[in-house]
């Protein structure tokens, strides 16, 4: 299994660096499916047969250890910043791991052994996400550097938290307190771990597809490890998990977008969140097998953890929470809720969790420099704290009202609009939006007559009275779960529409809620499809049993069917590993030139050879962003490095030093013709050096008079002397005092 395993990799890989990072990638995975494993033992889960339930582990285990990372920060604050030492963020990944291995070797040994495929059909989600993360990671470590402008800065910010390994407040090395919030890079960072600072681009860009598959094949996981435990036939089993490795699987790589979800991956953050926005409903379908205490718990203390969690990835997804997680989290809990006896679990552990939750939750957001910005602004008191106790600097933009007018009034209007007085659409059209994801125009209706079905055989399956108790229990999860995702969309959707109508465009925080607010109702669609598609699969196969289909596949030879079986298996690691997904092209892959790992060591060994305190001036210009953003963004043949960078840049924006700057500033300094004041100002910021792209200047005369804006770069106080070589003809020249 091994092998195959590492001949799929080799397939999927083109180069070093693409096979190094698939491998950092599965020893991350693995590390998060222990943690994960630990989380379901506390559940009294820990036996519960799920197949290998890696991508289920990892689901959970990646928010565990977010939880060890937020309580460990003042060790982690203390190993970087008193001890001035590298690299706390992955030792205290492998403290942690090494801690837990040691106290639990039998468990240890135990989680190895679920890792090896069963006879039976329930490891085949677990190869269908192995085969889709495979190829996500080769598709995204092609390039090392950003796809965009959106993955640009989201990789500094990475590599900034990566470094700091403690929740960074400020940005760069300033102390200005960075407006925006950072969980996507956290949990990009945790991901990290194994690269010790390499490969943090593909690390990020990951991300969006990552998220995905660990929900959409972690409920997967689930759903067949409990046919599997329920009694179902080992050849019916095997038979529904081929048709959903190539059915699901062709839905991903070929039917949807959902490999590369969004031009450039914009708004990566929001890309991310599916795994916190079903972590809730999760976590009451683990309450309905456990019930317990601790389920219980767990269960309620998701709610306000996951809310939390998914307006620090991005504020928009308060209306996807609202209106997605919490209605779905009503469906799939109230089964649960109800079968459950007893005071304390009906309400005393739930009251604990939401507390336990809540607590846990405002923290993490006080952990966050955009929320703690928020707070600044609206409270004096936490604005003087702030900056006479921490030393920080905050930035406080003019006071822009979200509309014009009353916001109450204006949600009022737009609620009976959108519910009485304006068009009503069709309910089909609410349930199970088609979706700009969907690349095959037969997969929304197919999908909705198929959910529906679904829906209706399974209500009506209810009524038959010889069903086994753990079957019925399973059938009422599934249909909890089918009929949430009909009703969070259509909820989701009609809270976008009067976030819409009621903010508008009236302030660029009003524009960017309720313009990505509507754009994730697409994404939702495309993976309530996935999911729906699974479960209605789930749904029939129950009902195949429990008619007697199983006991009639039993005639069926057993080697026979497991050698279609691999057949299968095989031909689809080969479609994952040759057939590309609707993604840009390899030489595309990079913004705004793509450069590979090995060039951004090289950058980051010739930025090792400037002065610790250097401060880098870069060639920038500025550009208006829809039409409110007025941006300086760092020239092409420098861009691609600078979120690796160690040092801070001058005028690339939110990317060290250069952060309280504008593009008038930019403006003012080089483009009036005033050497001697450009100067001095550059003196006074503690401008060092200027890094210089030399392709197409072949003496240094060319170089001297080459001009920023209309600055000549000798003028400056530019010197040729004791240049550092950095990859791509790119030269870091000192400043003359």
């Amino acid at each position: 299994m091994a092998a195959g395993v590492l001949i799929f990799i080799l397939l999927c890989s083109r180069s070093v660096s693409q096979f190094q990072f698939v491998i950092l990638l599965a020893v991350s995975l693995l590390s998060m499916g222990w943690f994960g494993d630990r989380v379901l033992a506390w559940l009294g889960l820990a036996r519960t047969a799920m197949g290998s339930g890696l991508f289920l582990k990892a689901w959970l285990g990646q928010f565990a250890l977010l939880l060890v990372w937020l309580v460990s920060a003042p060790l982690t604050w203390a190993w970087t910043t008193q001890a001035h030492l590298p690299l706390g963020l992955p030792l205290l990944v492998m403290a942690a791991l090494s801690v837990s291995l040691l106290a639990h070797r039998t468990q240890a040994r135990r989680f190895v052994r679920s890792l090896v495929p069963s006879s039976g059909g329930s490891s085949l989600p677990s190869l269908l996400g192995v085969f889709a993360l495979v190829a996500i990671a080769a598709l995204y470590s092609r390039r090392a550097g950003a796809l965009g402008l959106d993955t640009h800065q989201h990789i500094a910010f990475t590599t900034a938290m990566y470094e700091a390994g403690y929740p960074l407040l400020t940005a760069g090395g300033t102390a200005w307190l960075e407006k925006y919030p950072k969980l996507l890079h956290v949990l990009a960072s945790l991901w990290a771990w194994p690269g010790m600072g390499h490969h943090l681009g593909p690390f990020l860009k990951v991300q969006p597809a990552l998220q995905a598959t660990l929900a959409v094949v972690g409920l997967t996981e689930l759903v067949w490890g409990r046919l599997r435990s329920g009694g179902l036939s080992p050849a019916l089993s095997m038979t529904g998990g081929v048709v959903l490795l190539v059915g699901l699987g062709a839905l991903m790589l070929r039917g949807t977008t959902y490999f590369y979800p969004v031009a450039d991956l914009n708004s990566t953050g929001r890309l991310s969140a599916l795994a916190v926005l079903l972590l809730p409903a999760l976590a009451a379908t683990l309450h309905g097998i456990a019930r317990n205490r601790r389920s219980a718990a767990f269960c309620w203390a998701a709610l306000p953890f996951a809310g939390a969690m998914a307006v620090k990835l991005n504020p928009s997804l308060a209306v996807a929470y609202v209106g997605f997680s919490v209605p779905l989290f009503v469906c799939v809990a109230v089964l649960p809720w109800v079968y459950t006896r007893g005071l304390s679990l009906r309400l005393l552990m739930p009251l604990l969790g939401l507390f336990t939750g809540t607590v846990a939750g405002v923290v993490l957001l006080l952990a966050d420099p955009y929320y703690l910005q928020l707070v600044a602004e609206a409270v004096p008191q936490v604005h003087a704290g702030l900056q006479q106790l921490l030393g920080l600097r905050l930035y406080m933009p003019p006071s822009v009202p979200l509309v014009e007018g009353s916001l109450p009034e204006a949600l009022r209007a737009a609620v009976m609009w959108e519910l009485w007085h304006g068009p009503q659409p069709a309910p089909w059209t609410q349930w199970m939006p088609a979706s700009s994801q969907f690349l095959w125009r037969a997969i929304h209706p197919l999908g909705h007559a198929l959910a529906l079905a679904s829906i209706a055989t399974g209500l009506a399956a209810l009524l038959w009275r010889r069903w086994a108790a753990e079957s019925r229990r399973l059938l009422l999860s599934i249909l909890g779960w089918q009929i949430g995702l009909l009703l969070s969309v259509l909820c989701a959707q009609r809270l976008a529409n009067i976030v819409l109508l009621a903010l508008g465009h009236s302030s660029l925080e009003a524009s960017l809620l309720s313009t990505y607010s509507q754009r994730y109702i697409d994404l939702l669609g495309m993976y309530a499809l996935l999911i729906q598609s699974m479960l209605a699969l789930a749904s029939l196969l129950l009902l195949l049993d429990a008619v007697g289909v199983g006991r009639r596949l039993r005639a069926l030879p057993k080697a026979s069917l497991r050698r279609a079986t691999a057949v299968v298996v095989a031909l689809g690691a080969l479609a994952f590993a040759l057939v590309p997904p609707p993604a840009p092209r390899a030489r595309t892959m990079g913004w705004p030139y793509p450069v590979d790992e090995t060039q951004v060591r090289a950058f980051q060994q010739a930025e090792a050879r400037l002065p610790a305190d250097a401060v880098v001036l870069v060639p920038a210009y500025s550009v208006m962003l829809n039409g409110r953003e007025d941006w300086v963004l760092p020239s092409a043949s420098v861009a691609p490095y600078l979120p690796f960078g160690q040092h801070d840049y001058l005028f690339n924006v939110r990317l060290g030093a250069g952060y309280p700057f504008t593009a008038r500033d930019l403006r003012q300094l080089l483009c009036s013709n005033k050497p001697a004041a450009a100067r001095q100002q550059l003196r006074r910021l503690g401008v060092t050096h200027v890094l210089i792209d030399r392709s197409g200047r072949a003496t240094d005369r060319d170089l001297l008079e080459t001009r920023l804006c209309m600055t000549e770069l000798g003028r400056l106080g530019l010197s040729v002397q004791d240049a550092i070589a950095a990859p791509g003809d790119l030269f870091f020249y000192p400043l003359q005092p």
